[in-house]
C-alpha cells in the first residue's frame, strides 16, 4: 500500500470517528438513562469497527511506526480540515451551522 492510500483511508476513518462523537455527544451524559444506553449501544461497536480498521489499515502499509504515526497526523489535519470546510460551505449555503 503507497503512503499516499494509507493517507486518505486514514482521513476517512478520522473523519468517522468524529463525526460518530460529534452526533452521540448530546446524547450521553449526566444523569444516565435508557437513551444513553441506547447511544452507548450504538457508538461502542462503531468505535470498535473502526478501531479495527484502522489497526488493519496499520498492517498493510510497510513503513516503519515513525512513519505511520506521521502519515496519520496529516491524515487527522486533513480530516480536520475538510470537516471544517464542509460546515463552513453549508453554512454559506443554507445560514445553519451543520455541526452545532
Amino acid at each position: 500500500m503507497t503512503w499516499k492510500k494509507f493517507v486518505f483511508y486514514q482521513s476517512i476513518i478520522f473523519i468517522a470517528l468524529i463525526l460518530v462523537a460529534v452526533y452521540s455527544d448530546p446524547y450521553i451524559g449526566k444523569p444516565f438513562s435508557y437513551v444513553d444506553l441506547i447511544a452507548m449501544f450504538v457508538t461502542v461497536p462503531l468505535y470498535i469497527l473502526l478501531v479495527g480498521f484502522n489497526g488493519k489499515l496499520y498492517s498493510r502499509i510497510n513503513t516503519s511506526l515513525r512513519n505511520k504515526m506521521f502519515f496519520s497526523i496529516i491524515a487527522f489535519i486533513l480530516a480536520f480540515i475538510l470537516i471544517v470546510s464542509t460546515d463552513n460551505i453549508w453554512f454559506e449555503v443554507t445560514g445553519k451551522m451543520l455541526f452545532s
